[in-house]
C-alpha cells in the first residue's frame, strides 16, 4: 500500500513538473527555471532508479547516474533562490559537473565489476563532494539571513532551512547512521523515496514563491554607480523606442546585445537604479502604461481587450489581466468602464 502511495505521488508530481517548468509560471529568471527542472528530473529519476528495483535494465542504470547529481542540483536550486550572483558564477556548475562525471565513471567501472585505486579514488571524491554540497545547499538561506529587513524574507529562508534539515536528517544522517535491525534500516527505500518526493513538491513550492516573491535586498547598502545610471537610462531609451517593450519574446539578453552589457549589469541596473524587481516587471510596466492608455481612448473603445493585450506585448489574455490588476487593482474591462462609461466594454 505505501508503495503504491508513493508511486501515486511521484506519477502526480511528473505532470506538475511539466507543468510549471514553463515561463508562465516562474516569471523571467531563466536560470531558476533551469536548476529547478534539472533538480526536478534528477529527483524524478532516483524515484525511478528506486521503485524499479533493478528490472529496468540499462534504462534503470541511465537513471541511477542522472539521480547522482541530486545533492549538487540541490545546492545550485538553494544558491538560485537565495544569491544574486550566481549567473556570474561558473565554478558551483563545474562541481556539480565533476560530481555526475565521478558518479557516471564510478557506475561504468561497477558494471564492469573493475576495482582498484582509481575507482576507490573517485569513489571518494564523489562522496565527499556530495556531502559537501548537501551541507551547502543549507547553509545558502541562512547566509545572507542577517542583513535581510523584510520579514517574510526571513520567513521564507528559515522555513526552507528548517525543511531542508529535516529531509537532510531524516533521508541522510538517520539512515546513515541505522544497523542491522532498525527500523530505518528495514524501510530504507522507502523512507528515502518519501523524503525524495517531499523534497520535489517542496522545492517547486519554493520557487513558485520566490517568482512572485523576488529578493529585492540584495544590493542593500549598496548605492547605484554614474555607470549604472547611466545604463539605466539606455535600457529606457532602448525600451521606448519604436515601442521595442511591445515584443512579446523579448528577453533581457536582447536588450543586453543591443547595448553591449553583461546581462547581469542589465538586470542590476533595473533594481539599484529604475527600481524593479527583474526585467520582466520592468517591461511589464510600460506595457501596462500603453494598455491603459489605449484602453482610456475613446478612438479605441471599440477594440477588443485581446486585441490591446496582444498590440501592448502580452503573449495571452491571462497574463495581461494579472499583470493589468497587480497594476491598476481593477481588471482591464472594469478600468476600461471606468475611464470611458459611456463606451459598452468588449467581453475578453
Amino acid at each position: 500500500m505505501l508503495q503504491l502511495i508513493i508511486i501515486a505521488g511521484f506519477l502526480v508530481s511528473i505532470g506538475l513538473v511539466l507543468a510549471t517548468a514553463r515561463k508562465r509560471i516562474w516569471g523571467d529568471d531563466q536560470l531558476l527555471r533551469l536548476v529547478w527542472t534539472s533538480f526536478a528530473i534528477a529527483i524524478l529519476s532516483f524515484g525511478v532508479y528506486g521503485l524499479s528495483e533493478g528490472r529496468l535494465g540499462y534504462a534503470g542504470w541511465i537513471f541511477g547516474v542522472l539521480s547522482s547529481v541530486t545533492c549538487g542540483l540541490a545546492w545550485l536550486l538553494s544558491r538560485a533562490l537565495f544569491r544574486t550572483s550566481v549567473k556570474a558564477d561558473r565554478w558551483p556548475f563545474m562541481v556539480v559537473g565533476v560530481l555526475l562525471i565521478t558518479g557516471l565513471a564510478g557506475d561504468v567501472f561497477d558494471y564492469f565489476g573493475v576495482t582498484n585505486s582509481l575507482t576507490g579514488a573517485l569513489n571518494t571524491v564523489h562522496t565527499l563532494l556530495s556531502s559537501t554540497v548537501l551541507l551547502m545547499a543549507l547553509i545558502e538561506p541562512l547566509i545572507g539571513l542577517p542583513k535581510t529587513a523584510k520579514q517574510s524574507e526571513k520567513m521564507f529562508r528559515i522555513t526552507f532551512a528548517g525543511g531542508y534539515g529535516l529531509i537532510l536528517s531524516v533521508g541522510y544522517i538517520w539512515l546513515r547512521g541505522a544497523v542491522e535491525g532498525d527500523f530505518a534500516l528495514q524501510w530504507s527505500r522507502e523512507i528515502r523515496l518519501i523524503c525524495a518526493l517531499i523534497a520535489l513538491f517542496a522545492g517547486g513550492a519554493a520557487v513558485w514563491y520566490r517568482s512572485r516573491n523576488p529578493y529585492l535586498s540584495r544590493f542593500k547598502g549598496e548605492a547605484a554607480t554614474d555607470d549604472e545610471k547611466r545604463l539605466a537610462d539606455r535600457i529606457r531609451g532602448a525600451l521606448s523606442d519604436s515601442d521595442r517593450f511591445t515584443s512579446a519574446d523579448l528577453k533581457v539578453a536582447d536588450i543586453a546585445a543591443l547595448l553591449g552589457a553583461p546581462e547581469h549589469k542589465i538586470s542590476r541596473a533595473i533594481t539599484m537604479h529604475l527600481g524593479f524587481a527583474n526585467f520582466n516587471r520592468l517591461v511589464n510596466h510600460y506595457r501596462i502604461e500603453r494598455a491603459c492608455n489605449m484602453l482610456s481612448d475613446p478612438q479605441f473603445q471599440d477594440l477588443p481587450v485581446l486585441t490591446i493585450a496582444m498590440d501592448s506585448g502580452f503573449g495571452s489574455i491571462g497574463p495581461f489581466n494579472r499583470s493589468f490588476k497587480d497594476a491598476t487593482g481593477m481588471t482591464p474591462s472594469v478600468y476600461r468602464r471606468s475611464k470611458l462609461p459611456a463606451a459598452a466594454a468588449t467581453a475578453t
